[in-house]
Formats: structure tokens, C-alpha cells, sequence
């Protein structure tokens, strides 16, 4: 008898271990290369910090910069995006000021400022900078440290210094003091915030033994920078005598004079002014001192600000204006007597202007008057020339005291010549709400007038730090006519903290300050989501969801997470209910309910702990949002609401990112040429949903279609209908997916065109255009 043929059967048998081999280098892959590929994304963003580290370590030194100013801080990492694998998480970080064990004193030293040896009798409390990462791979990453200007990497088993101190450099001392409170964890990047809050001063320091204590977490650090004898190689006239887990005592040479240098500074919020830093500055007090000459002690008003807008046209008025205070304090006495009102003066290209500024009460009847108020004046620049301008400000009492030079403000004002036969629209913010809660709605509102000589028609625009947040107002204004128009900004709970908003024209552009409160979240200390990228397919990226408590719960009660918002707008969870979520942090149950994640509470959780849960399998737009989503308590009905965004490119959220036909030979025979169709969508197109290429112009006017259709790249099915290409979406249709689609010709002319394609989407109803040509035989076709 014969036997039958086996030979089927080994071919099946080779396909499964092929897949088997396949499987198994992609766990591997996962498992070996991954981990590898992303210690070094958080190695190198390691690195990074570092860097920006010793920037704001350099910003908290940079005295001759009176106002406030931001450094960025990179906190989280960004792994690359995988089409074969899953990476976790992105990585967040944490920078915070801490509070050291012990303050800071000087004993035995002799100090030339009165005002600073005063201050520097007293303990002076400061705070150290510290970064923290949280990596996935990069177990042993070092906390990046900020003790007195020394920088240094805090490991697990020693300590390494990355900048040298700047406390004791020969014979120069400088001593900064550091007080505020910061504390954020994000993936995203930061702004710190550093503010001078007093000084710098300057005198001498005699030492009589002197001995200066420091709080420290790193004395080994201190050891090796200062040294330990007078005759190190590190410092000259200082030494490391006494050193604690908590603290360093370093003596000075008591043959040595040393100059002295002390300043506050404030990083975040909450830091507190002290003038005694700028010590006795009565020196420079020769004019505007008041009645009482040098040798009265009591100073005129401290003008604490000066405003004006950035330009103005030649031949417009501008508001100036300032604050001004009579309250002193334990080193600085004023007369506590009503402000009245003040001086200013100009030094620009034309030489000096003066002028007075009034306050709204009445100077005479002292009635509506204040210890600290606002002083406000127009100006008229009709005689003043171009360029910029600096404006100092003096306050004046009731007392008859004015500021004296160390009291006074200053600001800068930039004037134009104005625009001869063409519309020039200028801005002034004229008000706004300057303290919110986030979730409230910031006005502003502002005058536009047309300076130029001729009509014409501008949009005015609201940003906040640089990014446009409002719907912008167009306006038509005649020559010298002018209008007022409000502008509203809707705050979130991610905008807390001090923002700049400037409302602009084509020309012009005028800048405030708005501070934005942080809302209470009843029922949660925290609620998070992280923004996504556009474009996203399922797969290849996962996005993080964390929230925690103010309350423990029962056992076993629910949080309820609404992604209804988002999955309705331009991110498709479709998938990601199917079963893509699971729990990062936390030891409680996850489901799927509709389009909502639920998070059952387990016994063991307590307040205050931070649960962190991922998804993944979702679609994405190419950008979009802000979208909502919800976290609500059913033990309490309690819902928090926090928003995130798809983070694409500009114009990635058109209807139609691009299309394209490509051009054809001449002279093409029957079949010999194929012309090819390309688009790609901004948002998903639907399953079943069409995009319709319109051949009418062409087809037999140059071109004759076959009816032989491909689809060459994309998903979902295509065919000739008429004069029209039709695509049609399949299940797996993404947006920013490009389409590329083929239709064979059966002739063309020699040379013709261009011709006119039009598309159009049937989800949306948006339509666009695309042309191409009959390129002349031996010219060459290309792309359309």
C-alpha cells in the first residue's frame, strides 16, 4: 500500500517555529534591548538637568538682575516612540527647595555695615535646591544638590561636586540666603522662578576669629572645597574646623580683611523681602532726602514699581505709573505718613523731561489717601524725540519727604516715528483682572487706536507666556480713531503661578503681569493626565493617568475616570476599552465601564497616596484639545476635573495635512503609465467614510482613465466611480496615516495642464485642491 504525502505537514510545522523564533527575539528584544535604550534616554536627560541645574544656580548669583526671572528645568524624560515594542511611563522628576537642620551664623567678626552687622547678629534661616529624578532604568541616578552655590550629585554611596562653591573665594565672602517654597513634579519642563528679595550689600568683615556655621547635607563636600588648613591648596584665609551630619563651622583668618557680599534671594513662591541685605545706603540718598537733610533719620517713600508700556507712537500719550510706601521697617525709617503723590523724569535722546503723578484720593483734604498707593500720570510725547526713554519715578508724603535715589523705580519706554500712508494699530492695556483662581476667567481690556495715515483692518491678540489663549477680535479703525476690546483668558489649574499676558497688534504690544491661584480640588490632593502626541497609533505610546486622595476612603469605594470628552474629540479609546490599562502604582482593581476606567479602592490605601495607572491601544489627531476628564469619588460624589492636549505641529489638525497627485509622461500607450493619489488626514476618518477625488478636468481632456485601481499605501478599499477616485476608510483608518493610490491610464496627450483635482472628505465635508501636468516626452514626470 502507499503512503501518503507528509510534505504539507513539514511546511506547517517550519511556519510555526518560524513564528515561535519571530515571538521569541521580539521578547527578547523587549526584555534585553528596551531597558537598555531607555537607561540611556534617562542617562542622557540626566545630564541635561544637570546643566540646567548650574543655570539656576548661576540666576540665584546674578545680582544686577532686579526683577524677577524664570529658568527652565527639564523634570521628565521622553522615550523614543516604538512601532514593535512598549515603553513604560515617561519618567517624572521633582525639583523643591529643603529646609536644613540649622541656619546659618557668624560669630567674632567685625563688620563695616552697621544695617548688615545687625543682620548678621541674628541666625539667618536659608534653604538648599534639590532635584530628584524618578527614572525606570536609571536606578542609581544621583539627587542633584544647590547648598550655597556649591553644586554636587547626591548618590546612594557618595557624594560628587559638580560646581565649586562661591561662598569663600580668598578674600571675598558671599553669602546668599534662600527662602521661598518650590515644589513640582511633571514630565513636562518647568519655569523656576528666582527673585532678588534684598541686596546685594556690600562691606568689610575684620575677623577676630571669626566663624562662619552652615547648614549642609554633604560635609565631606565642604571638607575638600574649603580645606581644613590655612595651608591647603583650596583656600587661603578659611578652613574647615568642626563638621556635623547637618552642618560645617569654617574659621577665617584673623590676619585677613575680607570684603563682604550679602544678598536674599526667592525661588517659587512665598519668599519674604528684607532690605536690611542692601545694608546702609544712606550715601547715596543726596537728593529728594526731605525736610530732614542727612541727619535725619527718617527716609522718604520707597517707590517699589514703575510701569509703562514697552513703545509708544511719537505723538500719543502713555499712562506711567508706580507704587509707593511710607511704612518702614526695623532698618529703614519713614514717616508713615499718607502717600500724596510724585515726581518723574526722562532721560532720553532729547535730554531730561520731568513731571509730577497724582494718586486718585485728594493730597489736599488727605481724604482717600493711603500709606501705600498707586501714583499715575499721561504723558504727552509730542515734543519728545525718538527712542528709548528711561523713566525714574520718586514718591512723595505727607510730610514733604520724596524718595531718595536708592528708593526710586525705573522703567523704559520705546518711542516710534509714526507711520506715514500706512495703518499703524497701538495697544494699551487698560484693565484686567490681576489675581484669579484657576477655573476663573482673566479680562482684559484693552484701548486699540490706528496711529497710522491710512485705514486698515488688524487682528488683536491675546498670549500668555508666548502661547495664544483666546479668540482673537479683528478690528477696522480709520486714521486716529480708536476702540476698546476684551479679551478673555479661561485659566486651568496647570497655569498656577505668576504669567505674563501681552495683547498685541501687527505693531504693537502691551505686557502685564496676572497672578493665577491654585484651585482647591474638593475630595483629591491630586489629578493628572498627561498630555499625548499627535498622530499616535495604537501601540506606540502609552499615556499616564494619577490621582490620590485628601481623604481615605471605605474600602473598596470607586474612583470613576470620564474619558468620554477626549474619546468624542480627536482621540479614539476604542481599543484602549478593549482591555489596554492596567495599574502603575496602587494595589486596587481596574475595569472598564462604557468610557470610563474605574479604580476600586482597596484597604490598604491612605490619604494622601498617589495612584498612577496607564493606557495605551488609543488613535490620535494630529493635534487638538484641551479635553477634559473627570475623576469622580462615589463615596462622596466629589468629581475633580483636569484637562491634557494632543501635543502636535501647527496645522496638523487640518482636515487634510496634505494630497498630492503626481504628474504623467506624454504620449503614454494603453496601460504603459499609472498615476499615483496621495493624501493624509488630519483627524481619523470614520470606517466607511470617503474621500473623493474629482478627475472630470483631465479625464478626456489629456488624460484618459482606466478603471484599474489600487491601493498602494493606507488601509481600507478603492475604485473608480465616474469621474471620481473613491477611497474608502477601513476599521484601522488613523489619522496622519498617508494614503497613496494608483489608477492606470490608457493615454495621454503629448503635453498638457495643469489640471485641477479636487478632494473632498464625506465625513467633514471639507474640500481642497491639487493639481498636475502632461510633462513633454523626455522632460520626466514627477511628483504633482
Amino acid at each position: 500500500m502507499r503512503r501518503g504525502d507528509d510534505r504539507a505537514v513539514t511546511v506547517q510545522i517550519g511556519a510555526v517555529l518560524l513564528l515561535a523564533i519571530l515571538f521569541s527575539a521580539l521578547a527578547l528584544y523587549q526584555i534585553n534591548v528596551v531597558p537598555d535604550q531607555n537607561a540611556e534616554v534617562e542617562y542622557n536627560h540626566n545630564e541635561r538637568v544637570t546643566g540646567e541645574m548650574v543655570e539656576l544656580r548661576d540666576a540665584m548669583r546674578d545680582t544686577d538682575h532686579e526683577s524677577s526671572q524664570g529658568v527652565p528645568i527639564t523634570l521628565g524624560a521622553q522615550y523614543d516612540t516604538r512601532t514593535m515594542a512598549v515603553n513604560p511611563s515617561d519618567p517624572t522628576g521633582t525639583v523643591r527647595t529643603v529646609e536644613p537642620e540649622t541656619p546659618i551664623t557668624i560669630e567674632n567678626a567685625d563688620i563695616g555695615d552697621p544695617i548688615i552687622d545687625g543682620l548678621l547678629e541674628e541666625s539667618l534661616d536659608t534653604k538648599f535646591i534639590q532635584y530628584d529624578p524618578h527614572y525606570n532604568e536609571y536606578q542609581d541616578a544621583p539627587k542633584t544638590n544647590i547648598e550655597h552655590t556649591l553644586l554636587y550629585n547626591e548618590f546612594g554611596h557618595a557624594n560628587v561636586t559638580l560646581e565649586e562653591q562661591h561662598l569663600i573665594r580668598d578674600d571675598q565672602l558671599t553669602l546668599f540666603v534662600i527662602d521661598g517654597n518650590l515644589s513640582r513634579t511633571d514630565q513636562r519642563t518647568v519655569s523656576v522662578d528666582v527673585e532678588r528679595l534684598g541686596g546685594p550689600g556690600d562691606s568689610t568683615l575684620e575677623s577676630d576669629g571669626a566663624t562662619i556655621t552652615i547648614p549642609t547635607n554633604s560635609p565631606d563636600r565642604w571638607n575638600d572645597s574649603v580645606g581644613t588648613s590655612f595651608d591647603d591648596d583650596s583656600e587661603e584665609y578659611a578652613r574647615v574646623t568642626d563638621a556635623t551630619d547637618d552642618s560645617v563651622t569654617i574659621e577665617l583668618d584673623d590676619e585677613q580683611t575680607f570684603d563682604l557680599s550679602v544678598a536674599k534671594v526667592g525661588v517659587g513662591d512665598g519668599g519674604e523681602r528684607d532690605d536690611r541685605f542692601s545694608g546702609d545706603d544712606s550715601s547715596e540718598s543726596g537728593e529728594g532726602g526731605g525736610s530732614g537733610g542727612e541727619s535725619d533719620p527718617v527716609q522718604g517713600p520707597l517707590v517699589t514699581t514703575a510701569d509703562a508700556p514697552a513703545e509708544v507712537t511719537q505723538g500719543n500719550e502713555f499712562t506711567l505709573s508706580g507704587t509707593a510706601t511710607s511704612i518702614g521697617t526695623e532698618s529703614h525709617f519713614r514717616s508713615g505718613t499718607p502717600i500724596v503723590g510724585g515726581q518723574w523724569e526722562s532721560d532720553g535722546p532729547d535730554g531730561e523731561n520731568t513731571g509730577t503723578l497724582d494718586i486718585d484720593g485728594d493730597p489736599e483734604s488727605l481724604e482717600n489717601v493711603n500709606l501705600e498707593d498707586e501714583i499715575t500720570t499721561e504723558i504727552d510725547t509730542d515734543e519728545w524725540e525718538t527712542g528709548e526713554h528711561t523713566l525714574t519715578v520718586w514718591g512723595q508724603d505727607a510730610s514733604g519727604r520724596v524718595s531718595s535715589l536708592g528708593d526710586t523705580a525705573n522703567t523704559s519706554i520705546e518711542v516710534r516715528d509714526p507711520p506715514e500712508d500706512e495703518p499703524s494699530f497701538s495697544v494699551s492695556i487698560d484693565e484686567y483682572d490681576d489675581d484669579v483662581t484657576a477655573g476663573e476667567d482673566a479680562e482684559f481690556t484693552t484701548n486699540v487706536q490706528n496711529d497710522g495715515g491710512e485705514a486698515g483692518t488688524q487682528d488683536i491678540v491675546l498670549d500668555v507666556d508666548g502661547q495664544n489663549v483666546a479668540e482673537y477680535e479683528t478690528l477696522e479703525l480709520e486714521p486716529g480713531e480708536s476702540a476698546e476690546v476684551t479679551l478673555t483668558w479661561q485659566t486651568e489649574q496647570v497655569d498656577t503661578g505668576e504669567r505674563a499676558a501681552t495683547v498685541s497688534s501687527d505693531e504693537d504690544s502691551d505686557t502685564v503681569e496676572v497672578r493665577v491661584n491654585e484651585a482647591e480640588v474638593p475630595g483629591f490632593d491630586l489629578v493628572y493626565i498627561s498630555d499625548v502626541n499627535g498622530f499616535v497609533q495604537p501601540s506606540e505610546e502609552r499615556q499616564t493617568i494619577q490621582f490620590a486622595l485628601d481623604e481615605g476612603p471605605e474600602a473598596w469605594e470607586d474612583v470613576v475616570i470620564d474619558l468620554s470628552n477626549p474619546n468624542d474629540g480627536g482621540v479614539d479609546y476604542t481599543d484602549t476599552f478593549g482591555g489596554d490599562y492596567r495599574i502603575e502604582r496602587g494595589s486596587g482593581q481596574l475595569w472598564n465601564s462604557g468610557e470610563t476606567l474605574v479604580y476600586q479602592i482597596d484597604d490598604s490605601y491612605e490619604a494622601g497616596e498617589i495612584i498612577e495607572l496607564s493606557v495605551g491601544s488609543y488613535a490620535t489627531d494630529g493635534t487638538g484639545g484641551p479635553y477634559d476628564v473627570a475623576f469622580t469619588r462615589t463615596d462622596t460624589d466629589e468629581t475633580a476635573i483636569t484637562d491634557f492636549e494632543i501635543d502636535g505641529e501647527e496645522g496638523a489638525d487640518d482636515p487634510f495635512v496634505s494630497v498630492g497627485a503626481s504628474d504623467v509622461d506624454g504620449n503614454a500607450g494603453p496601460g504603459t503609465e499609472q498615476q499615483t493619489f496621495t493624501f493624509t488626514p488630519g483627524s481619523q476618518i470614520e470606517p466607511n467614510e470617503r474621500v473623493l477625488f474629482d478627475i472630470s478636468e483631465p479625464n478626456g481632456d489629456g488624460v484618459t482613465y482606466g478603471w484599474d485601481v489600487s491601493l498602494e499605501q493606507g488601509s481600507g478599499e478603492v475604485w473608480r466611480e465616474g469621474d471620481e477616485i473613491v477611497y474608502q476608510a477601513g476599521q484601522n483608518s488613523y489619522a496622519g496615516e498617508g494614503v497613496e493610490i494608483s489608477i492606470t491610464l490608457e493615454g495621454t496627450d503629448r503635453e498638457g495642464g495643469p489640471y485641477d483635482v479636487g478632494v473632498r472628505r464625506t465625513d467633514t465635508g471639507d474640500e481642497t485642491t491639487t493639481t498636475f501636468e502632461i510633462i513633454p516626452p523626455g522632460a520626466g514626470a514627477g511628483p504633482g
